[in-house]
C-alpha cells in the first residue's frame, strides 16, 4: 500500500504537533519527519516494517496504518474484499 504523505502531515496538525516536537517525541531528527511528510527519500511505512518510528508515530497521532492510505488504493482494497465475500 501507499501512504498518502499529506495525510500524515494532516494528522500530525491535527493532533497539534510542530514537525519538531513530533519528531522528538518518537526520536528521530526533525529533517527525517519531514523527509517523510514530503514524499521524498525512503519512506519506512511503504516497506511494509512496523519499525519503531513508525508505531510511535501513529500511536502519537493516534491513527492506524490504513488512514494513511491514499483513498483510491482503500477503494480498490474495498472492492477486492466485496469480491472475495461474495465468492
Amino acid at each position: 500500500m501507499r501512504i498518502d504523505c499529506k495525510k500524515l502531515s494532516e494528522a500530525r496538525k491535527s493532533r497539534g504537533f510542530a514537525l519538531t516536537e513530533a519528531a522528538e517525541e518518537i526520536g528521530i531528527p526533525p529533517s527525517v519527519l519531514r523527509r517523510w511528510e514530503t514524499g521524498k527519500g525512503a519512506s519506512p511505512f511503504e516497506s511494509g516494517r512496523e519499525t519503531y518510528p513508525v508505531m510511535a508515530l501513529l500511536k502519537l497521532y493516534d491513527i492506524e496504518i490504513e488512514d494513511l492510505y491514499y483513498d483510491r488504493d482503500i477503494d480498490r482494497l474495498r472492492k477486492t474484499f466485496d469480491i472475495i465475500e461474495m465468492s
